[in-house]
């Protein structure tokens, strides 16, 4: 019975890291998609481009990347750009849901043209809007974005290491 049982367990955690998904977002699509079919263990890459979307990443554990996170030219040139919002209220480039572990990766992207995300009145996350995430985020440029608070990025209680914020205004 123990054997079987070890065996169960072992092909369970196999059919886990096997049912885990890599979804490729390439100009011309857009990475809200993907992230709307990706479940937890997912990945997302996505290739250099201009990308006019505000993100929401729903609480998952997903990784989010450019194609070459070490390489600052390809983040420079992997632009999610927030300027073209459609609700005023929620014009954060990435919105985390704030459920989201450090197992959940935002890295190689260029987050810009945010304006915040409003929460009883006040504008909070220009680029990034954590709300308390503990999601790991490395190896971006955060440029551009503005709030109230935190015009780049706020409440991300996660590893935040290795990104170049700048030029981003906060009132």
């Amino acid at each position: 019975l123990t054997i079987v049982v070890v065996c169960c367990v072992w092909l369970l955690l196999l059919a886990n890291n096997v049912l885990a998904s890599v979804y490729y977002v390439n100009s011309g699509d857009t990475i809200q998609d993907a992230i709307d079919l990706a479940i937890s263990g997912d990945t997302i890459i996505v290739s250099p481009g201009i990308y006019y979307e505000n993100l929401v990443l729903y609480g998952y554990d997903i990784i989010l990347t450019g194609t070459d996170p070490d390489s600052i030219g390809v983040v420079a040139s992997t632009i999610i750009d927030g300027s073209h919002y459609s609700d005023t209220d929620n014009a954060s480039v990435i919105t985390f849901e704030g459920s989201e572990t450090a197992d959940c990766v935002l890295s190689g992207l260029t987050i810009t043209g945010g304006a915040g995300t409003n929460k009883g009145g006040f504008i909070y996350g220009g680029g990034i809007f954590g709300t308390q995430t503990n999601a790991t985020v490395v190896s971006n440029i955060i440029s551009g974005n503005s709030a109230g608070y935190g015009g780049g990025i706020f409440a991300c209680n996660g590893l935040v290491q290795g990104n170049t914020i700048k030029n981003n205004q906060a009132n």
